[in-house]
């Protein structure tokens, strides 16, 4: 168990619960970041030791997507500010098994801040980011945990059997335990937080 967070893992955390909390949440969505939140400061985890790992996707579109995530808004911009610093030690992958869909496997990477793998070790609260390249599409997928998505840049979502739609920056897009759900970038890079309660 660490004693205390990095600094900049700390600063990273307080910022990402404080813009959720500026945001429009409600029902279970509130109660998931409120869930969160308590966890993370009633607890720290253990010193993650999974070393850092940076895919090529992420050289050639990481920076065009937080460059994009921080016009016209000072608070993601301080957000992003807050992640670039704690981003070099992320162990970047790919989803298992997306190796059957070539176009999927080479246009997507995830990485887990906080987390089985992440910069804080734990299983109770997962907090991490996926970046797509433009014209990606994230496989329709389902999990046991409930998660709430943070869009950064712009991007499209479904639900279930529901059509697409397109929550738009600093849109939330909560899902419920087992709901299938999947993503779509556009023209443009497509970079999300995600945040689950285990």
């Amino acid at each position: 168990m660490m004693s205390q967070r990095p600094q900049s893992l700390e600063v990273f955390l307080d910022r990402f619960c404080a813009f959720l909390e500026a945001r429009p949440l409600e029902g279970a969505a509130r109660e998931l970041v409120s869930a969160a939140r308590d966890l993370l400061e009633s607890r720290i985890g253990e010193c993650g030791r999974t070393p850092p790992h940076r895919l090529p996707l992420c050289d050639r579109w990481l920076e065009p997507a937080l460059e994009l995530a921080t016009e016209r808004s000072t608070a993601r911009a301080r957000l992003i500010e807050a992640f670039r610093e704690v981003e070099p030690r992320l162990a970047w992958h790919q989803r298992a098994g997306s190796r059957s869909d070539p176009a999927f496997h080479r246009g997507h990477a995830n990485a887990m801040i906080v987390g089985p793998g992440g910069l804080e070790e734990r299983k109770d609260v997962w907090l991490g980011l996926t970046l797509m390249a433009p014209e990606t599409s994230y496989i329709r997928h389902q999990h046991p945990p409930e998660e709430l998505y943070l869009l950064l840049t712009p991007g499209e979502w479904q639900q279930g059997d529901g059509p697409w739609f397109s929550p738009g920056p600093d849109g939330l897009v909560y899902n419920r335990p087992m709901l299938f759900h999947a993503m779509r970038s556009g023209k443009a890079p497509l970079v999300t937080f995600w945040l689950l309660r285990t």
